[in-house]
């Protein structure tokens, strides 16, 4: 399907889908919709629901009233009790995010707003997660604290009751060695610690981006909030850096993740093309695959694909799959993207090319899920020229994907 179609309609996926107990897909835009947002002069976002067969309707727009939420980020999830939860970047009562619940019959409730004092947390990019005490985790970018080297806060860990009891449980800081700047969602494991990743901080010094101090770092957090960093990335030129997603659990009991740049591939960046990555629960950390690597000639294609998005996902066949944001076999420029699927053991194959770019979908900045019936579903955050009238171009596409 693709978005933009109706001027109410929303614009730029940003996240991946959820499949919510009705069968359904439910997600968010970045823009789009009715609510013309506060300070600009986009609109606000939307959650929109597409069935199976491809029928959108949009559950809630974003920026009505103004205490509204505005630019939803990350993903939804479905708590236990069936309602679906997730957070705006910006908006609610004090301008610098919210966390919200929203029924599959569409009632909306904004459960906080943050911002509400000097040391709360500020501006999500991430999701949520439900643990296993039935109370949602998060992070935020925006914190008490200040890295002066990045130029932004540092960031906040934050626990939130399903009626709205809100707590910070960490606040980043710039001293040496700690991460600063989460983006993704946090996982819990068997051991009831959490796990993420930081996109700075760590005790590298992040060459390709001079001034800022480190390339990202994988944490572990105890629920009462006691941090302990596993990795720093950048330790090295074929090490990752900036991870920029949350983290999953591999069949052997380690994490993966991706980083958007590092491994040592020769990328329009200098900051290389990315990777994806393990790390054990005690901190081993190994590079299972670097894109866009050059070949044994010294040259490098740039239809391997770089720059993968922060969602990596594991199937049931026991693989994992993912995309990136640019190159590609048809299109080897910036905001194309390939989907691939990687083995344990590091074996890459590309499934899907997307582009042209501005003659069709690309920019899967959104990830994959796997659907119960095991066909993949994502999201491109532009369209091209996908054919319906009155499409606008760059308003992104809902796609699936069937792998023999």
């Amino acid at each position: 399907m693709l978005f933009g179609i109706e001027p109410s309609d929303g614009q730029q996926p940003n996240g991946p889908l959820v499949q919510a107990s009705d069968g359904n897909f439910y997600g968010t835009t970045r823009v789009g919709g009715a609510g013309r947002c506060f300070d600009t002069d986009n609109f606000c976002g939307v959650i929109f629901r597409v069935t199976p067969g491809g029928t959108e309707t949009v559950v809630h727009r974003f920026g009505g009233p103004p205490s509204d939420g505005q630019d939803p980020t990350g993903p939804l999830i479905q708590g236990r009790d069936g309602a679906l939860y997730g957070m705006t970047t910006s908006g609610g009562a004090n301008s610098r995010g919210t966390v919200f619940k929203i029924t599959l019959g569409g009632i909306y409730t904004i459960l906080y707003s943050f911002g509400a004092s000097p040391s709360d947390g500020a501006l999500p990019v991430g999701g949520l997660v439900e643990a296993s005490d039935g109370n949602f985790y998060g992070t935020t970018r925006g914190g008490p604290n200040y890295c002066p080297q990045s130029g932004n806060a540092c960031g906040t860990v934050f626990r939130i009751s399903p009626n709205g009891v809100y707590t910070v449980l960490h606040s980043f800081s710039p001293s040496p060695g700690d991460g600063a700047g989460p983006r993704g969602s946090l996982i819990q494991a068997s051991d009831g610690s959490f796990y993420g990743t930081t996109s700075g901080g760590g005790d590298s010094n992040c060459s390709p981006f001079p001034g800022i101090r480190g390339c990202g770092t994988v944490f572990r957090m105890t629920p009462s909030g006691a941090v302990t960093i596993l990795h720093a990335f950048g330790a090295s030129s074929t090490d990752g850096i900036l991870p920029q997603g949350p983290l999953i659990l591999g069949g052997d009991g380690a994490f993966y993740g991706t980083t958007y740049y590092g491994g040592g591939g020769a990328c329009p960046s200098e900051a290389s093309c990315g990777t994806v990555f393990r790390i054990t629960p005690a901190g081993a950390a190994t590079t299972l695959y670097a894109f866009s690597k050059p070949t044994s000639d010294g040259t490098t294609s740039y239809a391997d694909g770089y720059n993968p998005t922060a969602f990596l996902i594991r199937a049931r066949d026991g693989n994992f799959y993912g995309t990136t944001e640019s190159g590609g076999l048809i299109s080897q420029s910036r905001r194309t993207g390939t989907i691939f699927r990687l083995t344990p053991s590091g074996l890459k194959t590309i499934l899907y090319n997307f582009g042209p770019l501005n003659e069709a979908p690309s920019a899967p900045i959104g990830g994959l899920i796997e659907a119960t019936d095991g066909t993949f579903y994502g999201v491109t955050s532009e369209n091209g020229r996908l054919g319906s009238v009155g499409a606008r171009s760059g308003a992104g596409t809902v796609f699936k994907m069937v792998v023999p």
